[in-house]
């Protein structure tokens, strides 16, 4: 799968399958915004992705995905 130039957006990226399928995601070239409920984590990934996928974007933001106000 080749991602180049896409940007993808995974809420509950700080870890399990979130972080999974958001290292796999850059991997194929994709840039990253991890949305998840723990500051640390979210952006402890961001970190780790930009230092593993070198020339990758990633950003972690902290959101509750099942609150629409934080989601807007």
């Amino acid at each position: 799968m080749e991602l180049q130039g896409k940007t993808v957006i995974i809420t509950g990226a700080g870890a399990g399958i979130g972080e999974g399928i958001s290292l796999c995601l850059a991997d194929a070239g994709a840039d990253i915004a991890i949305i998840d409920i723990n500051k640390v984590r979210a952006e402890g990934l961001a970190d780790k992705i930009q230092k593993l996928v070198v020339g990758h974007k990633s950003i972690g933001l902290v959101a509750d995905a099942t609150n629409s106000k934080q989601i807007k």
